[in-house]
Parts: structure tokens; sequence; C-alpha cells
């Protein structure tokens, strides 16, 4: 209580001399401190004692800067700092008694006496030292903590590291260089003393980085790994272009990964830095193509600029690629995220340089080239699934293929099939019958799903069933689409249908029910012959309705007759078909 009572009256004291002041200051640090702290070296010491001497010695700091300090600390900075480092040696003194006893275990003691010094040895170094240094000199006062850490497993050991690091990233973030430096964090950097901003940033890190080697506790480290890279990412950035960083921080995830491979939170920093810097032209990527799915075309100005594709997305692919080809231990979850992560930007990257050779900017470009620039996209991709069910590894194998044959039919689906259709939409598949854009673009959705098909062999009959009907539907509305370019030229809206291509169209039909029936049976393969059964009673249906009411007399009864023998003779082959179906599925079954 008279400690307590003697330093608040020297905190009021209203206009004292110098002399005086110091001289009170020094006999209530004598008494107030060196009496504890005596107790201390004499092992009498309770722990009031120890917090008495620690908070005497921080106030006191505090007291005699207010004094002298604020105003004029220009003036009295090499007197105070020197004041501020003895009182720093009390509870530092106190420390290292309980440091040769062994008793860095009482975690409550230790810290009360190794906090305040902390703090009181950074304000001395602060004193005498430019504000921008703020960092190295928390440095300074944290290095001898770091020393103990390692030394001795003590929880306040840690837990006053941890302080230490507190002060050097607050002493980074508060000085009034830090807004510069921190531009240059980003491509929008601005001038920066690079010696100052290297130094600053490389200390901060050191600490952190030293708490991610010695910590302990898992928590514990994984905040030093990630902190350690941030720094260690901040520091290359005041030295280095920032045309360079996005590439640093792919190099760092891949040497952390190959060297210490189990410091997850130190290669996973450096990973997500390489993302972000990825993120930009990937979102603007994004945008383009959510806008493509509500029918606008996707301009080669939405996709990403070949200079950010190297810059900013490549570190990103190739850092991923290197994870997947030397993390084989990796849990199965992890090499699944990484996959999926390797395979956006991969492709996005892919694309972005494709649609360079097209390079559409305006809708008339894309009414004359769209068609040809999707289905040689599609064709690729699923020229890549192909490639990637034959070479790559097992585990990879799979994963790939279908992944690629899937962007292939979903690519081929929502644009070609749906959005610019040439049947409904303005697209020019062009002007040669046959040998055009139609073919290649309805080939490869159809290889496409016969890829799936092998690839997924364990597929529920309900996915097997659905990619046959999928597969005759594409095949029916290739051979219309191309009956329709015969007749129309490239473009397949130019004028309507025709008698005549009417009736081939219900002619077609027929042949293809046919078709497919015999691919059915030499495959036994029960959804294709119920898929011939459909389609041939569309076009039966399609004749008698539409085709034969355009006939008049003797034509219209020929039609009938012709029909009705048709439909007999069909009927024969259904029966005899089905029939062999089911003794083939007895003979199974015996």
């Amino acid at each position: 209580m008279t400690a307590g009572l003697g330093l608040w009256l020297l905190f009021v004291w209203p206009d004292p001399d110098d002399g005086f002041f110091a001289l009170v200051a020094f006999a209530q640090v004598a008494i107030f401190a060196g009496v504890p702290l005596a107790h201390h070296v004499r092992g009498r010491a309770q722990p009031l004692d120890l917090a008495q001497l620690s908070l005497v010695s921080l106030v006191m700091a505090l007291a005699i800067y207010g004094r002298f300090g604020f105003g004029q600390a220009d003036d009295f900075a090499p007197l105070l700092a020197a004041t501020v480092a003895v009182l720093a040696v009390i509870p530092a003194t106190a420390f290292m008694l309980m440091w040769r006893r062994g008793q860095e275990g009482e975690t409550r003691t230790v810290l009360t006496v190794l906090v305040p010094a902390v703090m009181l040895a950074f304000g001395a170094l602060l004193l005498v030292t430019p504000a921008w240094l703020a960092p190295a000199m928390a440095l300074l006062a944290t290095g001898p903590l770091l020393w103990c850490e390692a030394r001795r497993d003590a929880p306040a050991l840690h837990a006053a590291a941890w302080l230490g690091a507190a002060m050097a990233l607050t002493a980074l973030a508060v000085t009034p260089d830090f807004s510069v430096e921190l531009s240059q964090l980003g491509n929008l950097a601005e001038p920066v003393d690079m010696l100052r901003a290297g130094l600053r940033w490389a200390a901060a890190g050191t600490i952190f980085a030293a708490k991610a080697r010695l910590s302990r506790p898992a928590l514990s480290r994984s905040v030093g790994e990630t902190l350690a890279v941030a720094l260690g990412y901040g520091l290359a950035a005041q030295l280095l272009p920032s045309a360079a960083l996005a590439w640093i921080a792919a190099i760092f995830a891949s040497g952390l990964f190959v060297v210490v491979p189990q410091r997850v939170a130190a290669w996973g920093t450096a990973l997500a830095i390489t993302a972000i810097w990825s993120l930009e032209p990937l979102i603007g990527w994004a945008t383009g193509g959510i806008m493509a799915l509500t029918g606008a075309p996707f301009m080669v100005t939405s996709a990403v600029k070949p200079l950010d594709i190297v810059l900013r997305v490549a570190p990103l692919v190739v850092a991923l690629a290197m994870l997947l080809t030397k993390g084989r231990d990796l849990p199965a979850n992890l090499r699944a995220h990484g996959l999926a992560g390797l395979a956006v930007p991969g492709m996005i990257a892919l694309h972005s340089l494709y649609k360079q050779i097209f390079a559409i900017t305006s809708p008339v470009q894309f009414e004359d080239h769209g068609m040809g620039e999707r289905s040689i996209w599609q064709a690729l991709l699923v020229a890549g699934a192909y490639a990637a069910g034959r070479s790559l590894p097992a585990g990879l194998r799979r994963p790939v293929s279908l992944g690629l044959a899937t962007a292939a039919l979903a690519h081929f689906a929502m644009f070609t099939l749906f959005l610019h259709n040439p049947l409904w939409a303005l697209q020019h598949v062009g002007p040669i019958p046959i040998v055009n854009w139609l073919p290649p673009a309805y080939l490869a959705a159809i290889v496409a799903l016969r890829i799936g098909h092998r690839q997924w062999d364990d597929a529920p009959p309900a996915a097997r069933t659905a990619g046959d009907a999928a597969a005759m539907v594409l095949i029916t509305l290739l051979a219309f689409s191309l009956l329709r370019q015969a007749f129309a030229g490239s473009v397949l809206t130019a004028h309507g249908i025709g008698p005549t291509e009417s009736l081939l169209i219900s002619l077609i039909g027929i042949l293809l029910a046919l078709g497919f029936l015999w691919w059915g049976s030499l495959r036994a393969s029960r959804s294709w012959r119920i898929g011939s059964l459909v389609l041939m009673l569309v076009a039966v249906i399609k004749v008698f309705l539409i085709d034969a009411a355009r006939l008049e007399g003797l034509l219209r009864i020929a039609s009938f007759m012709a029909l009705g023998f048709s439909l007999i003779g069909i009927g024969w082959v259904y029966s005899r078909q089905l029939s062999r179906g089911a003794d083939d599925t007895g003979v199974k079954a015996a």
C-alpha cells in the first residue's frame, strides 16, 4: 500500500525539481523494489514480493517518462534509456535467480517478473533508436527469451516468447513506414527504402521462425509457421519486383513441402499466398463464364491475359502439380482437394490460352466462328480425357479422365446443345455437307460418354441406361442437323423445313431406329432396343400425322399401304429380337 501511494504521489507531484524528483524516485525503487529483491535473493520472497518489485519497476518507468519524456524526449533520451534499462534489470535479476534454481516451471511467478523485464528492455531500446527500427529492437529484447525457451520447456517461457513476438508484429504494424511497405505485397507497390523495409520484416519474421522451430504445442507451432512464412513473403516483397512475387510464393510452397512436408501450416500458407495472386484474373474469367451461362457470348476480353497466366496463374498450377507429384503419402482427402484445386486454375489457364486463337471480340465473330471454337475445345478435352485414361498413374487416371470427359460433355450440353444450338440459334456450321462443324461437336460428346462408360466401370445400372439414352439422342440430333445443313446451308435457321426434307427426316428416324436395334442386339443391350422402339414409334407417328397429311388421293393410299407393310416388317423384326434377347437371358440364367 505504501508503494502504491508513493508511486501515485510521483505522478501527481506538481512541477517538481528535476534533481529532487530523481532522488525521491531512486529512494522509492530502492525501498519498494530493492527490499523484495533482497528477500528473493535470500530465498524468502513470497509471490506478492515478486509482483511488487515488477510492478514498481514498470510503473516507475512510466512515471519517469511522464516527467522527462513528453515533449523533451530527444534531450533526455540516453538518460531515460539508461534509467529504464536499470529498472529492467530488477525483474530480470529476479528471473535469473529463478532460472538458476530451476523454478521456471512456476508459471505465474515467472511471468510476473519476466513480462515487465521484456517490456522495459524493449522500451529502453526504443528510446535510443529511430522508430523504423522498432521490430529489430523487439528481436533484441526477445532473443534471450527464445534462448531460454530452446533450453528448457516451460509454459511461462513459451508465453513470454509469444509476448515478444506480438511486440515485434505490433512494432512492425504501427510504425509510419508500414503502410508503404504493405503496398509492396501486391501489384500496386509504392517507392520504399528496401534496406530499411527488408531489415524490419526480417526482424519480425525471425522471431516467428524461431517460434515455429521451438514451440512444442501443435497449435502454437502452426501459428508460428503461418506468420513466419507470411513475414518471409513480406520480406521478399520489399526486395523483389511485384511481377515475381507469385512465383516466389510458389517456390516457398514447393520448397517447404519437399524439405519439411510435415510443416503443413508453413507450406499451406505459402500456397494460400500463391492462390491469392491468382484470384483477380480467375474472378474476371469466372464473371465472363457466369454471363456465358445466361447466353452472352464468352469473348476473348473475358479470358485471362497470357501475361497474367504466366505471372499469376501458372505459379499456382505448378505448385499444386508439384504437391500432387511429390505428395504420394498425403491423405486421400487432401490429395482429392489438391487435384480439384489444380483442375480449376489449370483448365481456366488452358481455356484462356485457347481463346486467343479465335480471338472472338464481337457478336458477329461469334456467329461466324463460335461453333468451330466450341467444337475444337470440346474435342481437345475429350482427347485429354482419353490420354489421361491411358497414361496417368492409377491413382490419378480415373478422376482426371472422368473430370475431363465430364467437362467436355457439360460444355457441349450447355453451349452447343441448348444455348447456341445451330438448329435454333444463328451459328455458322460450315457450307459443305458432312464436312462441317456438326460431326466434331456431336462426336466429341458421344466419345466423352463412351470414356465415362469405360472409366466408371462400377456405375449403377440407371447411370448406364442414362448414358445410352444420351448417346442415342445425340446421334439422332446429329443426323437431323446434318440433313438440315444439306438443305439450308451453313446457317440451319436460314429457311423453314419443306415437304421433301420432312419426309427424309422421318426416313432417317426409321433408319436410325433400325441401327439402334441392330446395335442393341449385337451388344445385348436392352436400353438400345427400347430406344430403337421409341424412335421408331416417333417416326411412324410423324409420318402418319404430318407427312401423310400433305399427300392427296392415290399417293396418300400408297403411303398408308407402305407404312402398313413397314409396320408389319418392323413388328416381325422386333419380335425376333426381343425373343432372342429373352432366350439369351434364359441361357445366362441357366
